[in-house]
C-alpha cells in the first residue's frame, strides 16, 4: 500500500478579538457532538459561514479527535493577530502509512515524533476527506 506525506506548519500567536465565539463554553455542550463529528462537516461549515457573515473575528473550539479535549482557534479576521510575526514556527510532516495502519507526525527541528493508530481517525473504516 502507498505512503502519503503532508507538511503542515505549527505556530503560536497572540490574539485579541472583540467579537469572538468560545465554542468550548459549557453553554455549547448541547451541540458538541455536531461540532466534533468525525466525518460530517455540514453543521460546522454552516456555523462557520454564519459566524463569518455576522462579523465574528475569531473562535475557539475543541479538537474533534483529541481525546484530551485540546483547543483549536479559528480566525476570520487577521487583524486579531496582535504580534508582527508568528512565534515558534515549525514544520511538521504527517505520514500516513496505510500498510502499517498508522499515522506519524514528525518535526525535524525538534526531532519530536508521535505515532497514532489510523483507527483513531477512521470513520467506518475510512479516513474522512477534509472539509
Amino acid at each position: 500500500m502507498a505512503t502519503n506525506e503532508i507538511v503542515d506548519t505549527q505556530f503560536s500567536a497572540d490574539l485579541q478579538a472583540d467579537r469572538a465565539v468560545l465554542l468550548n463554553n459549557p453553554k455549547f455542550d448541547h451541540i458538541q457532538s455536531r461540532l466534533r463529528h468525525l466525518s460530517d462537516y455540514t453543521f460546522t461549515q454552516q456555523l462557520g459561514s454564519h459566524m463569518r457573515a455576522v462579523g465574528v473575528q475569531a473562535f475557539l473550539f475543541y479538537s474533534a479527535r483529541d481525546p484530551d479535549n485540546g483547543l483549536n482557534a479559528g480566525v476570520f479576521d487577521p487583524s486579531c493577530f496582535t504580534g508582527q510575526e508568528p512565534r515558534g514556527e515549525r514544520e511538521w510532516f504527517c505520514q500516513v502509512d496505510q500498510s502499517a495502519d498508522e499515522i506519524t507526525f514528525y518535526c525535524p527541528a525538534t526531532k519530536q515524533s508521535a505515532q497514532f493508530s489510523a483507527g483513531l481517525y477512521r470513520v467506518n473504516g475510512v479516513l474522512p476527506k477534509p472539509a
